[in-house]
């Protein structure tokens, strides 16, 4: 540790938050886990991955396995399209599962509002693609030439389409 207390020798050329964007609920603590992240990367040169969970995603799963779900917990899902917020509240009312979802032009916003003149968004890229939330389990058993041709599809076709995120 450097004297004076310096976080200098945390700094790191590249930073993963992975987590935090979408497991808190709160826009300023996910701004604050933001400006943690950037804290802890390199000055002018340090790249920080930030990784969100689209609504998408959540109601892709939701088709295969509770598809009546979106009509019987209307209200529900009435708030949760407004605002991104999925908590799942069991008997007691207390939360079992919490999330934050959102899209593309939510996170631009965000980035927009809170960073925009700290930050670069230097791409915004979609990583599940029309295979995700377990729809590639097909291609457990494939050999690795279609494995590899449905991997090269989704790298072309969808990474960088911010509709499908």
């Amino acid at each position: 540790m450097k004297p004076n207390g310096s976080r200098a020798f945390l700094n790191h050329l590249t930073f993963l938050l992975l987590g935090p964007l979408y497991h808190l609920l709160n826009e300023l603590e996910r701004k604050q886990a933001v400006e943690n992240a950037v804290e802890l990367a390199k000055p002018k040169c340090g790249l920080v991955f930030c990784a969100f969970v689209s609504r998408e995603a959540h109601l892709r799963d939701l088709v295969t396995r509770e598809p009546d779900r979106l009509v019987k917990q209307k209200d529900f899902y009435a708030a949760y399209f407004k605002t991104g917020r999925y908590e799942k509240l069991n008997e007691a009312n207390v939360a079992t599962s919490q999330s934050f979802h959102t899209n593309s032009d939510e996170i631009r916003h965000f980035f927009h509002k809170h960073f925009s003149n700290t930050l670069e968004m230097i791409s915004l890229r979609s990583t599940e693609g029309i295979l995700g939330g377990g729809l590639d389990k097909a291609l457990i058993d494939a050999d690795a030439d279609v494995v590899q041709s449905w991997a090269d599809l989704m790298f072309k076709e969808y990474s960088e389409m911010e509709m499908h995120l």
